[in-house]
C-alpha cells in the first residue's frame, strides 16, 4: 500500500491541481519549494525534486498530475 504523504505544502499543491485552480498554483508552487528547499533532504534528492518543480512549474495542465506524482516519490 502506498504511503501518504502528510506534508501540508505537498497535500496543498496536491489539491491545487486537482482542482485546477491557476490562481493559486503560483503561490503554492513556490510555498512548495521553500519548503524542499529549508528541509533537511540529501542535496542530491533536492536537485532532482528542482528539476521535476521546474518541469511541472513550465508544462501542460494536464500533465500536472504526472510531475507532481514523480515528485511525491523523492519526498517520501
Amino acid at each position: 500500500m502506498a504511503k501518504t504523504i502528510n506534508l501540508p505544502e505537498y497535500v496543498e499543491l496536491k489539491n491545487v491541481v486537482d482542482n485546477r485552480d491557476e490562481l493559486r498554483f503560483i503561490v503554492a508552487t513556490n510555498e512548495f519549494f521553500e519548503v524542499i528547499q529549508n528541509s533537511n533532504l540529501k542535496p542530491e534528492r533536492k536537485l532532482v525534486i528542482y528539476d521535476l518543480i521546474s518541469k511541472f512549474s513550465n508544462c501542460h495542465q494536464q500533465e500536472r498530475a504526472k510531475y507532481l506524482k514523480k515528485i511525491g516519490k523523492y519526498i517520501k
